[in-house]
C-alpha cells in the first residue's frame, strides 16, 4: 500500500506542474535545435550520405555516425560538460534510449532500425533530457526540472503520468519536432546545395 500512496503523491505533484510547460515555446526551442542538428551536415561532408543510406550501414558505421552527431548536438546552448554517449544491448520494455545528467545511452533496438527519422527523434529526446538536467537549458525552469525528477513516474507504473511529467512531455515534443521528416529535410538541403 505504501508504494501506491507514494505513486498517488507523485501523480498529484505532476498534476500540479501542468502549467509548467508551454508547447509553443517548446516547439520554437525544438525548431532551433533541429536547425542545429541539420547544421552538422553542412560541416560533415559524408554525413548526409550516411543518413540517406542508413538502411545499408552496418551497426559499427551507425555508431560512429551517431557519436559524431552527438558531439555536435550537445554543443547546442553552450553545454561544455563532459557528456558521454554509450551503446547498450536490449533495453527493458523496448526503450530506445535513456539519459542522465552526464550520459546518454542508445539501445540495440534503435541501432537496428533502418529509419533515421527515429534515430534523430530519440537522440534529440535524450539530449533534451541532458539539457534539462544541466541547469535547465530548455524551456523548463530549474524548479520544474527538480520537481519533475523528484516525482518521476516510470512507464510501467502509469504510462499516462510518465508522459505527463513536464520533463518527458518536453523531451517527447523536442524529439517529435526534430525527427519529423528529418531525412526528407536533409535530402532537400542536399539538392538545394547542389543547385546553388
Amino acid at each position: 500500500m505504501k508504494d501506491e500512496t507514494n505513486l498517488d503523491h507523485r501523480k498529484k505533484k505532476i498534476d500540479g506542474e501542468k502549467s509548467a510547460i508551454s508547447f509553443s515555446a517548446v516547439r520554437n526551442y525544438a525548431l532551433d535545435f533541429r536547425k542545429h542538428f541539420l547544421s552538422f551536415f553542412d560541416k560533415c561532408a559524408d554525413g548526409s550520405g550516411k543518413v540517406l543510406n542508413w538502411a545499408r550501414l552496418n551497426t559499427d558505421d551507425r555508431k560512429t555516425h551517431l557519436k559524431k552527431v552527438f558531439r555536435h548536438l550537445i554543443a547546442f546552448k553552450g553545454i561544455r560538460r563532459d557528456i558521454k554517449l554509450e551503446f547498450a544491448g536490449a533495453a527493458k520494455k523496448g526503450a530506445l534510449g535513456s539519459a542522465t545528467a552526464g550520459k546518454v545511452k542508445l539501445y540495440d533496438q534503435l541501432l537496428d532500425s533502418s529509419d533515421y527519422n527515429i534515430a534523430a527523434e530519440v537522440l534529440a529526446h535524450e539530449v533534451g533530457h541532458v539539457f534539462q538536467m544541466n541547469d535547465a537549458q530548455t524551456t523548463l525552469s530549474r524548479e520544474t526540472v527538480e520537481t519533475s525528477a523528484a516525482n518521476y513516474v516510470q512507464p510501467a507504473e502509469d504510462y499516462e503520468y510518465y508522459r505527463k511529467n513536464p520533463m518527458e512531455a518536453e523531451a517527447f515534443e523536442i524529439g517529435k519536432v526534430v525527427g519529423e521528416d528529418f531525412t526528407a529535410a536533409l535530402r532537400r538541403r542536399a539538392l538545394d546545395s547542389r543547385a546553388a
